[in-house]
């Protein structure tokens, strides 16, 4: 028999790793090689992404200098919480309470853990649409809601 949840579930979860190995790949120019989200609806998102350093890094993690390394990602992680939260968000329909971080540089992994909240993420709509207007050109057609 067919679990639709369980492969609702797993389709939610394909997506976050895979827009999770983009954004790390556009910021560092670099996919994980493998990636695996881990959603446990009503509770918490984990994103293991393993094998994400560069040659360069793995280099200096090798030579002892891999500190400033972990230190870097994870102040970058901070920094891009509101995407990573974004993914989350727009993925499983559900808000995120709390964001964490942390970078292992013996296994070259890193590990996102996103505990949701109450209700749902908040409607952006008309946020969204807003800004579309704000950067419409004057040249553009008016939209239908205008």
């Amino acid at each position: 028999m067919v679990d639709h949840h369980e492969q609702a579930v797993e389709t939610i979860e394909a997506r976050i790793a895979s827009a999770m190995c983009e954004i790390q790949a556009d910021y560092y120019g670099i996919a994980p090689r493998r990636a695996q989200a881990h959603y446990l609806p009503g509770t918490l998102v984990t994103v293991v992404l393993r094998e994400t350093f560069t040659k360069a890094e793995q280099r200096l993690i090798e030579f002892g200098s891999g500190e400033p390394l972990r230190e870097g990602r994870e102040r970058f992680q901070r920094l891009s919480e509101d995407q990573f939260v974004s993914v989350i968000e727009q993925e499983t329909g559900e808000k995120v309470a709390t964001f964490v971080s942390t970078t292992h540089l013996e296994d070259a992994v890193a590990i996102e853990v996103f505990l949701l909240g109450k209700g749902h993420r908040t409607d952006m709509a008309a946020f969204e649409h807003s800004q579309a207007l704000k950067t419409a050109s004057p040249h553009d057609p008016p939209s239908p809601e205008a």
